[in-house]
C-alpha cells in the first residue's frame, strides 16, 4: 500500500504526453545521453529570473510549444513555470495560493488547485487541467487566465451542452489537435472527453463504468479503469494511459479502441518482445515522436520504455533502480526516481519530469551532432566521481577524499568518434580518446589514471570528432577555467540557530535550548529558522527538524534556511503546537558532503498563548506574569511564572464558586510545572498566583 500511495502521489496526478504536431519533429530518438535541463534536486519553488538548472522545483508534468519553451507543472506550489529557449526560468500560472479565483485577470495572480497538465495550441494559448477545481483554464498569450470548461463541481453531466456548465471528476491528461478540439482525461469519471471548437463538451471514450472492455469496438463504449494520461499523434490517434488497466490504449480517428501496450498484468517484463504482452506499471505520461515511436513512463517500474512502430517494447531510460544518477552517460543506465510527465521537443528530444528527484531531465534524440557538455572530476582510487567542475571554480585539494584525480569529458551522445582535450596553465596536457570513458589522463577500461594536480590555474577545452583519433566532424567544444589550491581549514560547524520574521526576512530571536515559542507573542505567525555557522559561509547546512511537524533540509547557500529562501527572502512557515528537536550540521561540500562538521541541537516547543485574562483591573508594579497553556486545557496545563530567583510562589486554583480545586503550596519561577487535573470537572476556574498584596488572578477554562 506505501508503494500504491506513492505512485497515486507522483503520477496519478496527470501528465501531459505532448501535443505531437505534423511536420514539427524530424529526428528518431534511440538510447541516448541523458542531462539534467531544469531543477537542481532540491524540492521548492525559488529561482524566477534565473537560469533553470539552479532552480528549485517540483515537477510532476512538462509539455512544449512550437517556440522552443518548456513548461513545468507545479502540482505541490500551484504553478505552472516556464524554462525559455535561453534556459531562464519563470512563473506563468498561480500565485501559490491552494483555491480557485481570478478569472479575467494575469494568470500570475490567480490560485490554482493540484493542476495536473498542460499543453499549447499553435496561437499560444497555454490549457491547464485545474484539477481540484474541477475545471480546465486557458492561459491567453497576453497572460489572462479564463475558464473553458467545468464548473467547478465534482461529478459527471453537462455532454452535448457548454463545457463551462459541465460537471467533471479530476481532470488530468490534456492534449488539443490541429483542429483545436481539445481533449482531457476526466480520470475519476473513467472516460475521455472533448471539448470542440465552439465550446460544447461530449464523451469520446468510456461508458463511465470502471473496468476493461471493448477493444474492436466504439471507444464510446469501451470500459475504462481510471484514465489519466493522452497523448495525439500526427495521424489523429488518441493515445490513453489506461491507467488501473495496466495498458495503453489507442481510439483510431473512426473511434475505434484498441490496446497497444500492456498484458493488463502489473510488474516489469516484456522488453525485445510485443508490447501487447509486456507487463507494465501504472502507466504515467505519454508522448510520441514523428517516426511514430511511443514514449511512456513507467513510474513504478522507474523506467522510461519505448513502443516503435513494428510494436516491440524497449527501455530507453532508467536502470530500475531508484535515485539520481547518470547525466552526462547513457539513459538507460541512468537513475531516475518515480517519472512522470514527458514530451518530445521540437529537435526529438525527450523531456522527463523526473518527479522525485526535483529534475526535467533530457534524452538526447541521436541525429544531434556530438557535443562536450560538462567535465566530472574522478577519484582515481574508486573510480567514481567527486563532482561537476564548473566555469571560474576553485578545486582545493585539501577538501577532497583523495588527491589521486583524472578529470572525464561527459559528451552527448555518450559514444562519439573521439574527443580531443587540451589542458593549458600550471600543467601541460593534450591527449585524444577515442574510446569512452573519455579521461585527460587516460584509463584502462574504466581504471582511471591518477594524477595529482599542483596549484595555480587552468583552462581545459575538449573537442568531440564523430571519427576515431580527431577524425570526421567537428561536434560542439566544451571550454573552461578553474583553479587549484590546497588550503586545509578548520572544520566549520553551526554555532546558533536564529528565529526569523519570515514577512520582513530580520531575526526576532537567538534560538535557546528548552525556548518555549508563544506564536501570540510574536508580531507574525510566519517564522522561518536560519542555522548561522562559523565561518558565515560554508559547503552546506543540512538542518533536521523533528516533532509535528518534521522536515530535513539541505542549504547549498547563505542565509541557511530550515523552510528555504530566495536570495534571502526567507519562505514563510508557521509551525505547529508542540516540541520539537532541531539539529544543524555543516558540511565543507555542497548537497551535504565533504567533511561534517560538529552537530549542533536544541530542544524547543511552541504554544499560541495569549497572556491570562485578569479576573479583576488591579495592576502593580509587583506583577507577576503568569503563563499556563494550553488554555483551554483537558487533563493537564503547564504553568511558567517568572519572579525573584529566591522566591518560591503559592498558587491556588478555585471554581466558580470560590472553592478550593488545587493548591500548589511554592512554585519555583526558574521553572515549569505540568499540572494534572483530570478529575476536575469541564467550566472555568480561577488562578491566584502570589500572597497578601501581590495577590493577581486568572482565568483558566478546561475543555470537555
Amino acid at each position: 500500500m506505501t508503494c500504491f500511495l506513492r505512485f497515486t502521489h507522483v503520477f496519478l496526478a496527470g501528465v501531459l504526453a505532448g501535443c505531437i504536431l505534423t511536420g514539427l519533429f524530424s529526428t528518431c530518438l534511440l538510447a541516448q545521453t541523458i542531462t539534467s535541463v531544469a531543477g537542481n534536486g532540491k524540492e521548492g519553488c525559488t529561482g524566477d529570473g534565473g537560469p533553470a538548472i539552479q532552480a528549485n522545483l517540483s515537477a510532476i508534468n512538462v509539455a512544449v510549444d512550437r517556440q522552443g519553451n518548456f513548461f513545468v507543472v507545479d502540482e505541490i506550489h500551484q504553478r505552472i513555470r516556464k524554462v525559455a529557449s535561453n534556459g531562464i526560468i519563470t512563473t506563468v500560472a498561480g500565485n501559490g495560493n491552494f483555491g480557485y479565483s481570478g478569472d479575467g485577470v494575469p494568470a500570475t495572480s490567480t490560485a490554482l488547485k493540484y493542476p495536473a497538465a498542460v499543453t499549447a495550441d499553435a496561437q499560444g494559448n497555454l490549457f491547464i487541467a485545474d484539477r481540484e477545481n474541477q475545471r480546465i483554464r486557458k492561459v491567453a498569450p497576453n497572460g489572462i487566465i479564463t475558464t473553458v470548461a467545468g464548473n467547478g463541481t465534482y461529478g459527471f453531466s453537462g455532454d452535448g451542452g457548454p463545457a463551462t456548465q459541465a460537471k467533471m471528476s479530476s481532470p488530468r491528461g490534456i492534449v488539443i489537435d490541429a483542429k483545436g478540439n481539445l481533449f482531457f482525461a476526466d480520470r475519476e469519471n473513467s472516460r475521455v472527453r472533448k471539448i470542440a471548437p465552439n465550446g460544447t463538451i461530449s464523451t469520446i471514450a468510456g461508458t463511465g463504468a470502471y473496468g476493461f472492455s471493448g477493444d474492436g469496438g466504439p471507444a464510446s463504449s469501451a470500459r475504462l479503469a481510471y484514465p489519466t494520461e493522452l497523448a495525439l499523434d500526427a495521424q489523429g490517434n488518441l493515445f490513453i494511459a489506461d491507467e488501473a488497466n495496466f495498458r495503453i490504449r489507442k481510439v483510431a480517428p473512426n473511434g475505434i479502441i484498441t490496446t497497444v501496450v500492456g498484458s493488463g498484468q502489473g510488474g516489469y517484463s516484456g522488453d525485445g518482445g510485443p508490447a501487447t504482452r509486456a507487463s507494465i506499471g501504472y502507466p504515467g505520461g505519454i508522448a510520441l515522436d514523428a517516426q511514430g515511436n511511443l514514449f511512456f513512463a513507467d513510474p513504478s517500474n522507474l523506467r522510461i520504455r519505448k513502443v516503435a512502430p513494428n510494436g516491440i517494447i524497449t527501455t530507453v531510460a532508467g536502470d530500475g533502480i531508484e535515485g539520481f544518477g547518470g547525466d552526462g552517460a547513457r539513459a538507460s543506465s541512468a537513475r531516475l526516481s518515480y517519472p512522470a510527465g514527458l514530451a518530445i521537443d521540437g529537435q526529438g528530444n525527450l523531456l522527463i519530469a523526473d518527479s522525485g528527484n526535483n529534475r526535467i531531465r533530457k534524452v538526447m534524440a541521436s541525429s544531434q551532432s556530438p557535443a562536450v557538455v560538462s567535465v566530472s572530476l574522478i577519484n582515481a582510487d574508486t573510480e567514481k566521481e567527486i563532482k561537476l567542475i564548473s566555469e571560474g571554480e576553485t578545486i582545493n585539494l585539501a577538501s577532497l577524499p583523495t588527491r589521486n584525480l583524472n578529470f572525464r569529458m561527459n559528451t552527448s551522445p555518450a559514444t562519439v568518434g573521439s574527443v580531443k582535450m587540451v589542458l593549458s596553465g600550471s600543467y601541460n596536457q593534450t591527449r585524444t580518446e577515442t574510446d569512452a570513458p573519455f579521461a585527460l589522463f587516460g584509463d584502462n577500461q574504466g581504471n582511471y589514471n591518477a594524477w595529482t594536480p599542483a596549484s595555480g590555474s587552468y583552462n581545459l577545452t575538449a573537442t568531440p570528432y564523430t571519427g576515431p583519433g580527431g577524425s570526421g566532424s567537428v561536434g560542439t567544444s566544451y571550454s573552461l577555467n578553474f583553479k587549484v589550491t590546497n588550503q586545509p581549514s578548520a572544520v566549520p560547524q553551526v554555532v546558533s540557530f536564529s528565529l526569523i520574521n519570515a514577512d520582513t526576512d530580520q531575526e526576532i530571536k537567538q534560538l535557546t535550548n528548552g525556548d518555549v515559542l508563544n506564536l501570540a507573542s510574536f508580531p507574525t505567525k510566519n517564522l522561518n529558522i536560519r542555522a548561522n555557522t562559523q565561518p558565515a559561509t560554508v559547503g552546506s547546512v543540512k538542518m533536521v527538524l523533528s516533532g509535528p511537524q518534521s522536515r530535513t533540509q539541505i542549504d547549498n547557500g547563505t542565509p541557511y534556511a530550515l523552510s528555504g529562501d530566495k536570495n534571502g527572502d526567507f519562505n514563510a512557515w508557521t509551525p505547529a503546537m508542540g516540541s520539537y528537536s532541531l539539529t544543524g550540521t555543516t558540511y565543507t561540500g555542497s548537497g551535504g558532503t565533504g567533511v561534517a562538521g560538529t552537530p549542533l541541537t536544541l530542544t524547543f516547543q511552541v504554544i499560541n498563548q495569549a497572556q491570562l485574562a485578569r479576573t479583576g483591573a488591579e495592576a502593580s508594579a509587583e506583577d507577576l506574569p503568569v503563563m499556563a497553556y494550553p488554555n483551554p486545557f483537558r487533563e493537564s496545563f503547564t504553568l511558567k511564572l517568572k519572579g525573584q530567583a529566591d522566591e518560591k510562589i503559592p498558587v491556588v486554583m478555585v471554581d466558580a464558586y470560590g472553592r478550593k480545586v488545587l493548591e500548589l503550596l511554592r512554585v519555583d519561577p526558574a521553572g515549569q510545572v505540568i499540572v494534572p487535573s483530570p478529575q476536575l470537572a469541564p467550566g472555568v476556574y480561577v488562578l491566584q498566583v502570589g500572597e497578601g498584596h501581590r495577590t493577581q488572578r486568572y482565568k483558566l477554562v478546561k475543555d470537555k
